[in-house]
């Protein structure tokens, strides 16, 4: 059970108690058992016998009396000092509660991030039970050197909550520990304005949520004593003055101050002449706090903040984005291999409710038909070399357009080519930008990537072997350690499974249900070492030790590429020069790998390095056991001597060696399958691949 303490300060205004108070006490009673509650209504100095009427006609109400007028902040702050309830709501005496407002707000707090819930005032709306398809909020920048903030309509037919940069002082629940632990209201901002957007700042910089909850409806009469003590010009001032202290207290970013500095002698030179003389007069008000400024910034400062000024200025700078999110994809081939089967994963297994894909590939193929199929809209943008120059600013020109039309809100690019083209796009249109990397650097003298760093958001490795490319003594260059992340490739563990079966591979091929089979899966291209697996097979069939005529070697896979078009006549040479042709089977391009798979009862990655190779993933997800090159990214992924033997790249006996290993023990096989399976299970599913990369991107629109 949540405990609630309701706070309202009142100075002279009996007569809104007396309406308001039974309104509140009303609503909070059918509450009960949710939440246990007491209401403080605290007498800022009042000269109309608020105390007194307030003790003999609510006395469920604790009553907190000041001597003096002393301000709503410290008016507030005694009263939360008095509160015992884990929530403090703030409630002015001129807001009326609508029913069921609490509740709401209540179950945000079981989130430790959040530091304050807001009602929703719905006081210009006709239909209290659905009042808007659209609320107001807050926004706010730095413009001209200050704080400068207005309210913005959104449209927002669920009524969900959406997080702001200020809440309202006047209804609001605050997690009360947090509250103190910040040093509560600054009586610094007096007598009103400028409170709950400090507080509210300095919550966001130690990562701590603010929200507005459309759910829980106030409405606010406007009658409050302010306006009936003071004239519109002295409140004006009065609200500069509290601007600039909100700027000097909690501004702490260099370029942001040079900026108010340089901004401000003008404006306080023609703001008089142009009938804004409230902004100087402010400004000369806030001069006469300097003292107590100095002090509310030492004291009120944060050390590790979560998110700096700039961060917060553009977060809040424009409407939330609402799902659902699109997010535009650039790669820079149609063809099919491993890399693009991740990519097409990552798409297929999206929450299209909260996330909307877009492709730009350059051209028609396996991965654009593939992604047709699945309703991926897509577009066809020639992608040419960024060094040739020429086609590149109509392409640029292309992509920028598409990005417009379709409201793109997050680029994902996925090759170095594409993270080019993406950077200058992002740039463009202020939005962020992924760089997903998935390739190892080996021959290339310069990393381009590494280079400019400075240009993603966030760059996702798929293994920490490609992590490596951004490391340089021990630390990311320039950059914090946060803007890269290791996301591993995920493998979809329904379709790949160890209760395939593979007799139909078999059969079609002549392969016996006695005789073992060692498959390797790739595209055929040189870096994937098909002649090392060759020269490894012939050593096993030559070995005088072993009958090995019960063993076949299955080759998957075509030239993806068209420049190892050549490679598949030069490799079935190569074997038949070998003399072990009769044991080979080239099977080619196969759609249904999963029975692949199931065919084979071992499986091996020859390549010289792989940085997080997805046929080991799906090879593990079918329960069969790896001999597999101990380079790159693969022994983040085999363990050597749990879920398969790792040997050195481009040596032939030691690959014969593991796989001999293999062949001699039915048993060792099929423990290291199924602990290959629970590996998979553990830390590669395609789940959670999606998840850890969706989170990147909600951290990224949300900025």
């Amino acid at each position: 059970m949540q405990t609630v303490s309701i706070i309202i300060p009142s100075f002279n205004a009996k007569g809104l108690l007396k309406e308001n108070i039974p309104v509140l006490y009303a609503q909070v009673q059918q509450g009960q058992p949710l939440y246990s509650y007491e209401i403080i209504v605290v007498d800022d100095g009042s000269t109309d016998g608020t105390a007194e009427f307030v003790q003999e006609n609510f006395s469920f109400c604790k009553l907190v009396v000041l001597d003096k007028n002393y301000g709503f902040s410290y008016a507030i702050n005694r009263g939360v000092l008095e509160a015992g309830g884990e929530i403090i709501y703030l409630l002015n005496s001129d807001v009326k509660v609508c029913a069921g407002f609490l509740k709401p707000l209540l179950a945000h707090f079981q989130d430790k991030d959040v530091f304050a819930v807001s009602s929703y005032d719905i006081s210009e709306s006709d239909n209290i039970m659905h009042p808007q398809n659209s609320i107001n909020i807050p926004l706010v920048k730095f413009k001209f050197g200050i704080f400068w903030y207005w309210y913005a309509s959104f449209k927002n037919p669920e009524l969900n909550p959406v997080e702001t940069y200020c809440v309202s002082g006047g209804h609001t629940a605050y997690d009360r520990q947090k509250f103190l632990s910040l040093n509560g209201y600054d009586p610094l901002f007096k007598p009103i304005y400028g409170e709950d957007g400090d507080i509210c700042w300095r919550a966001w910089k130690r990562g701590w949520k603010s929200l507005v909850e459309p759910k829980s409806m106030v409405r606010h009469e406007s009658r409050g004593t302010m306006g009936k003590l003071h004239s519109l010009f002295y409140l004006r001032k009065i609200h500069w003055k509290n601007r600039f202290l909100v700027t000097w207290k909690n501004i702490t970013a260099k370029p942001l101050l040079l900026k108010h500095l340089l901004f401000l002698m003008p404006e306080l030179l023609i703001c008089p002449f142009i009938g804004k003389k409230e902004f100087s007069l402010g400004f000369f008000a806030a001069l006469k706090q300097l003292p107590d400024l100095i002090k509310a910034r030492r004291r009120d400062r944060i050390d590790n903040e979560v998110y700096s000024d700039r961060a917060l200025f553009k977060r809040f700078s424009r409407l939330p984005q609402t799902a659902p999110f699109k997010i535009l994809y650039l790669h820079e081939t149609a063809k099919l291999s491993g890399a693009e089967e991740s990519l097409f994963n990552l798409v297929f297994f999206l929450d299209k409710d909260i996330f909307e894909p877009f492709f730009i590939l350059p051209e028609e193929g396996k991965l654009s038909r593939k992604l047709q199929q699945i309703g991926v809209k897509l577009f066809i943008v020639a992608l040419p070399k960024i060094r040739g120059i020429r086609g590149v600013i109509p392409a640029l020109r292309k992509i920028m357009r598409i990005a417009s039309d379709n409201n793109i809100q997050l680029l994902h690019t996925n090759s170095i080519r594409t993270h080019m083209y993406g950077a200058y796009v992002a740039k463009s249109k202020n939005i962020p930008i992924i760089w997903h990397e998935r390739n190892l650097i080996i021959r290339e003298i310069i990393d381009p990537d590494r280079v400019f760093l400075f240009l993603p958001n966030k760059i996702i490795c798929n293994s920490y072997a490609i992590m490596k490319r951004f490391i340089r003594n021990n630390r990311i260059e320039d950059n914090p350690e946060s803007k890269i992340t290791v996301v591993y490739n995920g493998v979809d563990l329904v379709r790949f499974n160890p209760k395939i079966n593979g007799n139909e591979i078999r059969e079609k091929f002549g392969i016996g249900q006695d005789e073992v089979v060692v498959g390797i899966a790739s595209r055929l291209g040189p870096p994937k070492c098909h002649h090392i697996f060759f020269r490894a097979a012939q050593i096993v069939l030559n070995d005088k030790r072993y009958r090995r005529d019960n063993i076949r070697f299955l080759i998957a896979g075509d030239a993806v590429f068209d420049k190892d078009k050549w490679r598949e006549a030069y490799l079935k040479k190569f074997v038949q020069d070998l003399g072990i042709a009769q044991r080979v089977i080239f099977l080619g391009f196969c759609d249904d790998m999963p029975k692949v798979f199931a065919a084979m009862d071992i499986f091996v990655l020859a390549s010289d390095a792989e940085a997080c190779g997805r046929v080991l993933l799906e090879a593990m997800a079918c329960a069969k056991p790896i001999v597999a090159t101990g380079s790159g990214g693969t022994p983040e992924i085999v363990k050597s001597g749990l879920t398969g033997i790792l040997v050195p790249p481009r040596n032939p006996k030691a690959l014969a060696k593991a796989i001999n290993e293999l062949l001699d023990d039915k048993i060792k096989r099929l423990e290291m399958g199924e602990a290959g399976r629970k590996r998979a299970e553990a830390l590669f599913r395609i789940e959670e691949n999606v998840q850890k990369i969706t989170r990147e991107y909600d951290k990224l629109l949300k900025q």
